[in-house]
């Protein structure tokens, strides 16, 4: 508890002492009051020291004048007239600074570079230009290889969708669109009851070519068989499978690689061998 007041009161003692009039108040009534403070400090006796400001502050004229209203004078002189020159002090100041760094910025702007500083800053901007252009090449190249992946993409869809036409068509029993048949006798389409299960002839001859095979027969392998591509096979095969007459399947090897092969249903192997009876 008493620690707390004492706390308190030197905590408002310290507020009253900070503020600008309790600073200047104090510094003044010190320069007034030197001799009682030279006293005070001494290393005389009590009563010595009493005596000694006794001595000092005999006149009450002078003790008013020391003690109270020469130190406030001076207190308030500094708080209300001194700002007046320090400022225009500070701001003399303040313009002289401004005017010498302007003045230096002047002379740094004007001033030559070196022959070494010239040198350096040349072959910093040759940096630059060689990786910009090391930049611009690396790509150009990209670009160029981006083009050609492009344009084999291009060529790989038409020949797809060639083979697509290529496929329908002669699982339609016609020939391919685009051909020119002018001048020449359209043959005729082929009779679906000539095949077994109304079949065409591309989807009978996948399962002629998979019956007489052994094992599962790769999509490679059928492709060249029935002299057609790959996808025109897997889509005949694809067909066949929802007519339930053969399995299509695809598998994965040890290098991650897909591999694809055709199997026939025993639906699919029935129909095979009622044509060898």
């Amino acid at each position: 508890m008493l620690e707390d007041v004492v706390r308190g009161v030197r905590e408002y003692i310290s507020d009253k002492f900070m503020s600008p009039l309790g600073a200047s108040m104090t510094a003044s009534w010190c320069a007034w009051n030197y001799k009682f403070l030279l006293v005070i400090f001494s290393s005389d006796t009590a009563i010595r020291k009493i005596h000694l400001i006794n001595l000092i502050y005999q006149d009450g004229l002078y003790a008013w004048g020391h003690l109270v209203w020469g130190p406030l004078a001076t207190a308030l002189i500094y708080i209300f007239l001194y700002p007046f020159p320090s400022n225009w002090v500070y701001s003399y100041s303040l313009r002289r600074r401004m005017e010498a760094l302007d003045l230096k910025r002047t002379v740094e702007n004007q001033t030559v570079l070196t022959h070494e500083e010239s040198q350096a800053l040349r072959k910093k901007f040759t940096d630059i230009e060689l990786h910009n252009t090391a930049e611009t090449l690396r790509l150009a190249n990209t670009i160029d290889s981006l083009r050609d992946q492009l344009r084999l993409s291009i060529e790989e869809k038409n020949a797809l969708t060639e083979e697509y036409n290529l496929v329908q068509a002669q699982l339609a029993g016609r020939p391919p669109q685009g051909e020119d048949l002018a001048g020449t006798d359209q043959p005729k389409r082929e009779d679906a009851s000539k095949y077994p299960g109304g079949l065409s002839k591309v989807q009978w001859q996948l399962i002629d070519s998979v019956g007489r095979y052994d094992g599962p027969m790769p999509l490679g392998v059928l492709s060249a068989k029935l002299s057609i591509g790959a996808q025109a096979a897997w889509f005949a095969a694809d067909e066949l499978s929802a007519m339930g007459y053969a399995d299509p399947r695809v598998s994965i090897d040890q290098e991650g690689r897909d591999e694809r092969y055709v199997t026939l249903t025993p639906d699919g192997l029935r129909l095979f061998m009622s044509t060898l009876e």
